[in-house]
């Protein structure tokens, strides 16, 4: 009940000015107006989410490999976050993989990548060079003393990288 008061909630706030998507949770996601959904990569599977959620909502997964990317892309994800590509306190004792591994994935989809995974605004070039359409960060947002503003320093390396 809470995730879905909170969902309305943020969706009312960001209502024309951003989408909204909700992690592993269809059926909060089904009752928010025009949520996606994001799957884990050991959640639900992308052609049974897309089954309950129908083809309008935005649909996406975590990958950690081309084969976990080329299944979720040919079950029908609209996108996939793709990392660790740097190593991050949010997944401890976990190496990234790197820019290298990042750009063969972006090249073989034909549907957009988010990088995540030790992202941070000085990394946004390179992750953009290697092909990433997107990036998130949650480390770089929640340990940072002003998460706002560590979200517009990410938003305009984005804009200018």
């Amino acid at each position: 009940r809470e995730l879905l008061r909170l969902g309305r909630e943020l969706h009312r706030a960001i209502s024309g000015k951003a989408r909204l998507l909700v992690n592993d949770r269809a059926e909060v996601a089904l009752a928010i107006p025009g949520a996606g959904l994001h799957l884990p990569a050991n959640g639900l599977p992308v052609s049974a989410a897309r089954e309950l959620i129908g083809p309008e909502r935005l649909l996406g997964q975590s990958v950690h490999d081309l084969a976990e990317a080329r299944a979720a892309q040919e079950a029908g994800a609209d996108y996939v976050f793709f990392g660790p590509v740097f190593e991050t306190s949010s997944k401890p004792g976990r190496a990234g993989q790197g820019l290298d591994r990042l750009h063969k994935l972006c090249l073989a989809l034909s549907i957009p990548v988010c990088a995540i995974g030790g992202v941070r605004p000085e990394r946004v070039p390179e992750l953009k060079a290697a092909g990433a359409q997107a990036v998130a960060a949650i480390s770089f947002i929640l340990d940072h003393p002003d998460p706002g503003r560590a979200a517009r320093e990410l938003a305009a390396a984005w804009a200018e990288g």
